[in-house]
């Protein structure tokens, strides 16, 4: 059997929110002679941060999507299903004004948010960019199973076939992002959000 020895391992990292450089300890107990790497800190706290974009992200449900033409300008308030890797999948109509300007520009920004009632200091949200395509067969049967796990009641009429041939034009669509800030009062304090990029 191997002899074990306490090994200390230190770093400096800066928390988002935090102002000050925080000295922290890792103490572990391990096998003589292992070398302990920790990540460097950049990385790892923007990974923690996706992790909770992420998961905000797939906690809602309503998200509003702003699209344009070379005249205006318009929101929509749909409902959706993101994936693990923030792909939002929605419905609408390819007869919609936002989905006929889509259709032509796909570039929009997107938004959802979530406040305490009783704290307005606690409150979480993603602001985004990304481009806008109508689902191939294969996203819209994973947008539609997404699209199933916040709204089971969907089952009985969302399906492939029905969108295939409803009357109302109704379709799968994507957006995938390229950007997203993330904001919550709880994670960065007074430095309010973190910015992501998506490729």
């Amino acid at each position: 059997m191997l002899e074990k020895e306490r090994l200390k391992v230190y770093y400096e990292f800066s928390m988002p929110g935090w102002r000050n450089w925080q000295t922290y300890y890792l103490e572990v107990v391990a096998p003589q002679g292992l070398r302990v790497q920790v990540p460097p800190r950049a990385q790892f706290w923007y990974n923690i941060g996706m992790k909770n974009l992420l998961a905000f992200l797939r906690s809602q449900k309503l998200v509003s999507i702003a699209s344009h033409n070379t005249k205006d300008v318009w929101i929509a308030n749909v409902y959706f299903g993101a994936d693990e890797k923030g792909t939002i999948y929605f419905i609408s109509s390819k007869d919609s004004k936002h989905s006929q300007m889509i259709l032509k520009n796909p570039k929009v920004a997107f938004s959802a948010s979530w406040f305490d009632l009783k704290n307005n200091k606690n409150r979480k949200g993603i602001q985004g960019l990304g481009i806008c395509k109508q689902a191939d067969i294969a996203e819209s049967i994973k947008g539609i199973k997404l699209l199933y796990k916040g709204f089971p009641d969907l089952h009985d009429i969302l399906t492939l076939e029905w969108i295939k041939t409803n009357a109302w034009n109704t379709k799968v669509w994507v957006i995938k992002p390229s950007y997203m800030k993330y904001f919550d009062d709880k994670v960065y304090g007074d430095d309010e959000s973190e910015e992501f990029n998506f490729k």
